[in-house]
């Protein structure tokens, strides 16, 4: 009997893991950037990931270009997209853009999806050379339950999940940029806490797997560089009864005296007018 060679496959191609993930990882993407000033600003997608991806930061308020390399998702992504991003196909390592040219850059492996080519720490060096206020770097964590089953597997059965991401080091990408003399505020945050087996929308694992912590052992990081000190904002609408009015922004603040001496007044003209009145009737 001949003997197959059965290649292990990631936990999260072809399933609900797979989804679930991905809904996971985006919605770990939306948060990081949610107190980035985004209305007016560029944004570089240094390969889409997903036909979604594009999507989910122009309708965050991004003026967004993507470059992807792979020819099915970059039409993809472009049909999706239509007129709302400018999507380019090309080289991740080579940009055709001038040092600088984008607010942020963006590099992404999201679970689920096609690994890139391009060594992870060659395109972040890259989305560096093109943002002058900051980037996002999404990957899949080595110190993590996913990171070390990879590790195993690859240990033990060679070939095995080769079509995976490679996991990453926060720590070590940091101090990869750091060395090339980018320099900022690094912070990061992680979701995806349990086994590859528990991404789903339902059991216990959507306890854990849902969190969105600043604890480093998620599946799934994303770390943020910025390389401004300007500090970063959230606009909150205020309600109509509670905004002042251009005389009473000039007026000011009311002093305790002030009112004071506004209650005296209205007393006073409340019993003028009632002693009017009575002498009226007499």
């Amino acid at each position: 009997m001949q003997k197959r060679n059965v290649q292990a496959a990631s936990p999260v191609d072809g399933n609900g893991c797979g989804q679930y993930a991905l809904a996971q990882a985006q919605a770990l993407l939306h948060a990081c950037v949610s107190s980035w000033p985004r209305r007016g600003r560029s944004v570089a997608l240094v390969g889409c990931g997903t036909e979604s991806v594009p999507e989910l930061f122009w309708g965050a308020g991004f003026d967004v270009t993507g470059v992807e390399p792979d020819a099915r998702l970059y039409s993809l992504a472009a049909e999706r997209a239509g007129p709302q991003a400018d999507m380019r196909r090309g080289s991740l390592c080579v940009l055709p853009f001038d040092d600088g040219f984008f607010d942020y850059a963006v590099v992404m492996d999201l679970p689920g999806t096609k690994p890139y080519v391009e060594p992870f720490a060659e395109r972040a060096l890259e989305a560096c050379r093109i943002a002058r206020r900051g980037i996002l770097l999404a990957f899949m964590n080595a110190w993590s339950l996913y990171g070390l089953a990879v590790r195993c597997s690859r240990l033990f059965s060679g070939k095995a999940w080769r079509r995976v991401h490679v996991p990453q080091h926060w720590g070590g990408l940091v101090h990869t940029l750091r060395c090339a003399g980018f320099r900022g505020k690094a912070s990061a945050a992680s979701t995806l806490f349990g086994p590859a087996r528990t991404w789903r929308g339902d059991g216990v694992g959507r306890v854990f797997n849902r969190r969105i912590s600043s604890l480093p052992w998620g599946a799934f990081m994303v770390g943020r560089l910025d390389f401004t000190s300007s500090p970063t904002f959230t606009a909150l609408l205020v309600p109509a009864a509670r905004q002042k009015t251009p005389v009473q922004a000039a007026a000011g603040p009311i002093s305790s005296a002030s009112c004071q001496d506004v209650q005296n007044r209205n007393v006073s003209n409340r019993d003028t007018d009632g002693a009017s009145g009575l002498a009226e009737r007499l």
